[in-house]
């Protein structure tokens, strides 16, 4: 018998938060759950911000009480998956922080991962995660990592010196992150995700599942489209599924890690970060 199954099924949503509005949100969320769990998925991946949106006008929304924890580790053992929650903020000690977790489909916690790289307006609110999870699932090794975190190779150096199989991207991106970039392209940030997502795959020779959310964003005055783009990513191909499109939806595709014994043979990348 395997140490881990080759090949897994996971589903993606990208999902469209309802602003300021847990209960909304989570009903949402639990229809996508049970619907992903009926056509077979072993996984299933929320974006960032998934039950709150995003809450820097909001504080008090932070949980401090294992609330959305537990909801995930509820719909978990209900539904016989395997999630990554997304993220949400959590509270504790008087710090606010971007979580996110693994929890499998008996309910137990395998990963509580907060954000190392925080996006610029992020760092006036929220504390900085200190160290990357890499932890054990029945599919093997895998990591989780939160939008900005996607930017910063140093993260993925340590992806492939671990042998992680698979990368877990939960995200809340919108187009007009770029800010400035937009007046050369309108698509910039397309551009950044699609490039980072491949090249993350390829150097951490691991599967990137990148998990974006979906709708609008306003904040104030500012308003923003979030772009979508959701994907799986593979050594040799790149993406294999992708959502063309910034609208909720979800897709389940199978994937096999067994390419990945092969991509490693192919470009050695391990083999050169162990002899430098």
């Amino acid at each position: 018998m395997p140490l881990f199954y080759m090949k897994i099924k996971i589903a993606v949503v990208q999902l469209e938060a309802i602003q300021h509005n847990s209960e909304k949100s989570k009903k949402k969320i639990k229809a996508f759950t049970a619907r992903a769990s009926s056509n077979g998925a072993n996984v299933i991946i929320f974006p960032e911000d998934c039950i709150d949106g995003v809450i820097s006008n909001k504080k008090e929304l932070a949980d401090s009480n294992n609330k959305n924890r537990d909801f995930f580790i509820n719909l978990a053992k209900k539904y016989k998956i395997d999630i990554v929650t997304g993220s949400f903020i959590e509270k504790e000690k008087r710090k606010l922080w971007n979580t996110s977790y693994y929890i499998d489909s008996k309910g137990q916690v395998k990963a509580r991962y907060r954000k190392i790289n925080l996006w610029h307006p992020e760092r006036r609110y929220i504390s900085k995660g200190k160290k990357l999870e890499i932890f054990k699932t029945q599919y093997g090794k895998a990591a989780i990592v939160i939008c900005w975190d996607l930017a910063f190779p140093d993260l993925f150096k340590e992806i492939l010196k671990e042998k992680v199989k698979i990368v877990y991207c939960p995200s809340y991106w919108t187009f007009e992150d770029a800010s400035r970039g937009l007046k050369w392209n309108k698509d910039a940030d397309l551009v950044l995700t699609n490039t980072l997502c491949c090249t993350r795959a390829f150097e951490s020779n691991a599967a990137i599942v990148y998990c974006n959310a979906a709708g609008k964003l306003k904040i104030g005055k500012w308003q923003g489209t979030l772009l979508g783009n959701s994907q799986i990513t593979l050594p040799y191909f790149g993406p294999i599924k992708k959502l063309e499109h910034h609208r909720e939806d979800m897709f389940i595709q199978e994937i096999d890690l067994d390419l990945l014994k092969d991509s490693e043979k192919s470009y050695k990348l391990r083999d050169d970060l162990i002899l430098k």
